[in-house]
Protein backbone atom coordinates (compact mmCIF):
# COMPACT_ATOMS: atom_id res chain seq x y z
CA UNK A 1 0.00 0.00 0.00
CA UNK A 2 1.27 3.51 -0.79
CA UNK A 3 0.26 6.78 0.86
CA UNK A 4 0.03 10.32 -0.50
CA UNK A 5 -0.78 13.57 1.33
CA UNK A 6 -3.56 15.92 0.27
CA UNK A 7 -5.29 19.11 1.44
CA UNK A 8 -2.14 21.26 1.40
CA UNK A 9 -3.89 24.60 1.83
CA UNK A 10 -2.98 26.12 5.23
CA UNK A 11 -5.68 26.02 7.90
CA UNK A 12 -7.13 29.35 9.12
CA UNK A 13 -5.12 31.04 11.88
CA UNK A 14 -7.92 30.38 14.39
CA UNK A 15 -8.19 26.71 13.40
CA UNK A 16 -7.94 24.25 16.31
CA UNK A 17 -5.42 21.47 15.65
CA UNK A 18 -6.24 17.80 15.98
CA UNK A 19 -3.98 17.61 19.04
CA UNK A 20 -5.75 20.47 20.81
CA UNK A 21 -9.18 19.03 19.96
CA UNK A 22 -8.22 15.67 21.44
CA UNK A 23 -6.85 17.29 24.61
CA UNK A 24 -10.11 19.20 25.06
CA UNK A 25 -12.07 15.99 24.61
CA UNK A 26 -10.02 14.43 27.43
CA UNK A 27 -10.73 17.30 29.86
CA UNK A 28 -12.57 15.19 32.45
CA UNK A 29 -9.85 12.58 32.77
CA UNK A 30 -7.10 15.24 32.78
CA UNK A 31 -8.89 17.32 35.43
CA UNK A 32 -9.11 14.19 37.58
CA UNK A 33 -5.31 13.89 37.49
CA UNK A 34 -4.84 17.43 38.85
CA UNK A 35 -7.99 17.74 40.98
CA UNK A 36 -8.57 21.07 39.20
CA UNK A 37 -10.85 22.29 36.42
CA UNK A 38 -8.49 23.53 33.71
CA UNK A 39 -8.44 24.31 30.00
CA UNK A 40 -6.13 21.92 28.16
CA UNK A 41 -4.00 22.11 25.00
CA UNK A 42 -1.48 19.86 23.31
CA UNK A 43 2.22 19.76 24.15
CA UNK A 44 4.38 18.91 21.14
CA UNK A 45 7.56 16.96 21.90
CA UNK A 46 9.66 15.65 19.00
CA UNK A 47 10.56 12.54 21.04
CA UNK A 48 6.88 11.57 21.24
CA UNK A 49 5.59 13.32 18.16
CA UNK A 50 2.92 10.74 17.32
CA UNK A 51 1.59 10.34 20.85
CA UNK A 52 -0.85 12.74 22.43
CA UNK A 53 0.55 14.84 25.26
CA UNK A 54 -1.59 17.49 26.99
CA UNK A 55 -0.85 20.39 29.33
CA UNK A 56 -2.80 23.27 30.89
CA UNK A 57 -3.29 26.17 28.47
CA UNK A 58 -0.44 28.70 28.71
CA UNK A 59 1.68 26.51 31.02
CA UNK A 60 4.65 24.27 30.33
CA UNK A 61 3.88 21.81 33.14
CA UNK A 62 2.41 19.40 34.05
CA UNK A 63 2.41 17.35 30.83
CA UNK A 64 0.40 14.13 30.62
CA UNK A 65 0.88 11.57 27.86
CA UNK A 66 -2.26 9.75 26.85
CA UNK A 67 -2.07 6.16 25.65
CA UNK A 68 -3.61 6.65 22.22
CA UNK A 69 -1.47 7.37 19.18
CA UNK A 70 -2.45 10.36 17.08
CA UNK A 71 -4.71 9.82 14.11
CA UNK A 72 -3.08 9.30 10.72
CA UNK A 73 -2.26 12.59 9.03
CA UNK A 74 -1.35 14.61 12.14
CA UNK A 75 1.71 16.83 11.58
CA UNK A 76 4.75 15.63 13.50
CA UNK A 77 8.49 15.62 13.93
CA UNK A 78 11.17 17.30 11.94
CA UNK A 79 9.31 19.33 9.33
CA UNK A 80 5.87 20.56 8.40
CA UNK A 81 5.55 17.88 5.70
CA UNK A 82 6.08 15.01 8.15
CA UNK A 83 2.91 13.20 9.27
CA UNK A 84 1.90 10.45 11.67
CA UNK A 85 1.06 7.15 10.03
CA UNK A 86 0.20 4.01 11.99
CA UNK A 87 1.72 5.59 15.11
CA UNK A 88 5.02 6.54 13.47
CA UNK A 89 6.29 9.91 12.23
CA UNK A 90 6.91 9.48 8.50
CA UNK A 91 8.78 11.87 6.22
CA UNK A 92 6.94 13.13 3.16
CA UNK A 93 8.85 13.77 -0.05
CA UNK A 94 8.24 16.89 -2.09
CA UNK A 95 6.32 14.63 -4.50
CA UNK A 96 3.82 14.22 -1.61
CA UNK A 97 4.54 10.47 -1.40
CA UNK A 98 5.16 9.00 2.05
CA UNK A 99 8.73 7.75 2.41
CA UNK A 100 9.83 8.63 -1.13
CA UNK A 101 12.72 10.78 0.20
CA UNK A 102 12.48 13.00 -2.90
CA UNK A 103 13.80 16.50 -2.12
CA UNK A 104 13.55 19.99 -3.56
CA UNK A 105 16.73 21.01 -5.35
CA UNK A 106 18.29 24.48 -4.96
CA UNK A 107 15.95 25.78 -7.68
CA UNK A 108 12.86 24.64 -5.80
CA UNK A 109 12.16 21.83 -8.27
CA UNK A 110 10.99 18.56 -6.76
CA UNK A 111 13.51 15.84 -7.61
CA UNK A 112 15.49 18.25 -9.78
CA UNK A 113 19.23 18.38 -10.27
CA UNK A 114 19.68 22.13 -9.71
CA UNK A 115 20.00 22.98 -13.40
CA UNK A 116 16.65 24.71 -13.97
CA UNK A 117 16.60 27.64 -11.58
CA UNK A 118 14.70 29.80 -14.06
CA UNK A 119 11.83 27.34 -13.63
CA UNK A 120 11.73 27.63 -9.84
CA UNK A 121 8.26 26.70 -8.60
CA UNK A 122 8.16 27.89 -4.99
CA UNK A 123 9.35 30.97 -3.16
CA UNK A 124 8.70 33.39 -0.30
CA UNK A 125 6.22 36.15 -1.19
CA UNK A 126 4.98 39.16 0.79
CA UNK A 127 1.47 39.14 2.27
CA UNK A 128 -0.05 42.06 4.19
CA UNK A 129 -0.97 41.35 7.82
CA UNK A 130 -2.80 44.65 8.26
CA UNK A 131 -4.36 47.45 6.28
CA UNK A 132 -2.28 50.52 5.45
CA UNK A 133 -2.37 53.00 8.33
CA UNK A 134 -3.30 55.82 5.92
CA UNK A 135 -5.46 55.90 2.80
CA UNK A 136 -3.17 58.52 1.18
CA UNK A 137 -0.18 60.70 1.99
CA UNK A 138 1.96 57.79 3.17
CA UNK A 139 1.37 55.14 5.81
CA UNK A 140 2.81 51.89 7.12
CA UNK A 141 1.71 48.29 6.70
CA UNK A 142 2.95 45.10 8.40
CA UNK A 143 3.80 42.24 6.03
CA UNK A 144 4.97 38.67 6.48
CA UNK A 145 6.23 36.10 4.01
CA UNK A 146 4.39 32.99 2.87
CA UNK A 147 5.45 30.12 0.64
CA UNK A 148 3.77 30.35 -2.77
CA UNK A 149 3.66 28.37 -5.97
CA UNK A 150 5.01 30.79 -8.58
CA UNK A 151 2.94 29.21 -11.36
CA UNK A 152 -0.47 29.70 -9.73
CA UNK A 153 0.52 32.20 -7.01
CA UNK A 154 -1.15 29.91 -4.46
CA UNK A 155 -0.09 29.63 -0.81
CA UNK A 156 1.36 26.17 -0.08
CA UNK A 157 2.87 24.52 2.98
CA UNK A 158 6.11 26.15 4.18
CA UNK A 159 7.89 22.82 3.75
CA UNK A 160 8.07 23.49 0.00
CA UNK A 161 10.29 26.57 0.54
CA UNK A 162 13.73 26.90 2.08
CA UNK A 163 13.00 27.89 5.71
CA UNK A 164 16.55 29.18 6.17
CA UNK A 165 15.87 31.84 3.53
CA UNK A 166 12.49 32.98 4.91
CA UNK A 167 12.60 36.78 5.45
CA UNK A 168 11.38 38.19 8.74
CA UNK A 169 8.10 40.06 9.05
CA UNK A 170 8.56 43.77 8.52
CA UNK A 171 6.83 47.15 8.30
CA UNK A 172 6.92 48.97 4.97
CA UNK A 173 5.63 52.15 3.31
CA UNK A 174 2.24 52.17 1.61
CA UNK A 175 -0.21 54.55 -0.11
CA UNK A 176 2.47 57.17 -0.71
CA UNK A 177 0.47 59.14 -3.27
CA UNK A 178 -0.69 62.68 -2.33
CA UNK A 179 -4.06 63.12 -0.72
CA UNK A 180 -6.63 65.09 -2.81
CA UNK A 181 -7.11 68.79 -2.04
CA UNK A 182 -10.48 70.14 -0.85
CA UNK A 183 -12.05 73.40 0.25
CA UNK A 184 -12.12 73.90 4.00
CA UNK A 185 -14.44 76.29 5.80
CA UNK A 186 -13.75 77.90 9.16
CA UNK A 187 -16.45 78.66 11.72
CA UNK A 188 -18.42 81.86 11.33
CA UNK A 189 -17.13 84.80 13.35
CA UNK A 190 -19.36 86.61 15.81
CA UNK A 191 -21.66 89.25 14.35
CA UNK A 192 -20.02 92.68 14.51
CA UNK A 193 -23.27 94.46 15.38
CA UNK A 194 -26.43 93.68 17.29
CA UNK A 195 -28.48 94.49 14.17
CA UNK A 196 -27.75 94.78 10.45
CA UNK A 197 -24.23 93.48 11.05
CA UNK A 198 -22.06 90.95 9.31
CA UNK A 199 -19.88 88.02 10.15
CA UNK A 200 -17.06 86.26 8.29
CA UNK A 201 -15.52 82.88 7.73
CA UNK A 202 -12.38 81.73 5.90
CA UNK A 203 -12.33 79.48 2.86
CA UNK A 204 -9.03 77.63 2.33
CA UNK A 205 -7.72 74.97 -0.05
CA UNK A 206 -6.39 72.22 2.20
CA UNK A 207 -4.82 68.77 1.92
CA UNK A 208 -5.68 66.39 4.74
CA UNK A 209 -3.85 63.11 5.41
CA UNK A 210 -6.04 60.16 6.35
Amino acid sequence: RSWRVCGLQPCPSNHLSWRDKLCRQQKNSLDAKTSLSLAWESSHNSDSSCHLECKPVGQSLPVYRLNDSLVDGAICGRGKLDICLLGQCEEIGCDLEVGSMVKLDKCGVCGGDGSSCRLSRFGWRKEALSECSASCGGGRVVVHFVCKNSQGNQIVDEGFCDKKKKPKSLSMDCNGFPCPASWGLSDWSACDRSCLGKRNRDVDCTVISY
